[in-house]
């Protein structure tokens, strides 16, 4: 992730690693079982690699887009490009998230 967009995760909106944990499985019902929080942080820990080794072009729109929740106006605007390549940019990093995923947990796969 490059500076501005570091700065803007973490300064801006007042971005934690501890947010990026809980939002890949807000709604997971653990019952505070420790099996499934187990599971459900080996899932986090994926998804974390999983983002980290997308090109960064890729990887950056997908946290500000799908993580923090902008617009596609918002993270063009954040980023200094244009929409369309925001809307390639988010489309790609899903495909490839989504290939990621499915390799590894097969309830992924379409």
């Amino acid at each position: 992730m490059n500076n501005y967009s570091s700065n803007h995760l973490s300064a801006d909106n007042n971005y934690t690693n501890e947010d990026r944990h809980n939002y890949e499985f807000e709604g997971i019902d653990t019952d505070n079982n420790p099996e499934k929080i187990a599971i459900s942080s080996e899932q986090t820990q994926f998804l974390d690699s999983a983002i980290y080794s997308l090109e960064p072009k890729y990887s950056i729109v997908y946290q500000l887009r799908d993580i923090e929740g902008l617009t596609n106006k918002e993270a063009a605007q954040a980023l200094g490009i244009s929409i369309s390549a925001v809307k390639s940019r988010i489309l790609r990093a899903r495909n490839e998230l989504k290939e990621k995923l499915s390799r590894t947990y097969p309830e992924y796969r379409s």
